[in-house]
């Protein structure tokens, strides 16, 4: 998937995708509940991102306006760059939104709309199988 930018991530894998998707059985849904958990998560946790450069602005006018000492000096601890990267390991949402997306495809787990979607695309695949059939034809 494409992480650089959410919304580009979302344009970009939900065209290329869909058709894969909706060939191997994936409902329409599930396929919108796996991009949107992912590419906002995944994206503000890689470094080099849209969200990266926003929350360095954002801790750059925070450490501008702080009072601390050692960051008015060109201390490496208060650059902004560093003190965004060390904030990765508590952003708890993110973190966790990629292991429920995780588990959710892993154990086939659906709800809401998501769970009428899949079982109305697994009664279709089930519809559209040809019938095996067994020609017990055995020679004695």
């Amino acid at each position: 998937m494409i992480f650089f930018d959410d919304y580009s991530c979302v344009l970009i894998a939900g065209n290329c995708l869909r058709t894969m998707m909706a060939g191997i059985g994936v409902s329409k849904e599930k396929f919108a509940f796996i991009l949107q958990s992912l590419a906002p998560t995944v994206s503000s946790v890689i470094p080099i991102s849209s969200w990266i450069g926003v929350e360095v602005g954002y801790v750059q006018s925070a450490l501008s306006y702080s009072a601390c000492s050692k960051c008015s000096t060109n201390n490496a601890t208060c650059n902004p760059f560093v003190v965004a990267l060390g904030t990765i390991p508590y952003r708890f949402f993110p973190l966790l939104m990629v292991w429920m997306t995780i588990v959710v495809c892993i154990v086939s787990r659906d709800f809401g709309p998501m769970l009428g979607a899949e079982r109305a695309v697994l009664s279709l695949v089930l519809a559209h199988e040809p019938e095996n059939s067994s020609s017990s034809s055995s020679s004695s």
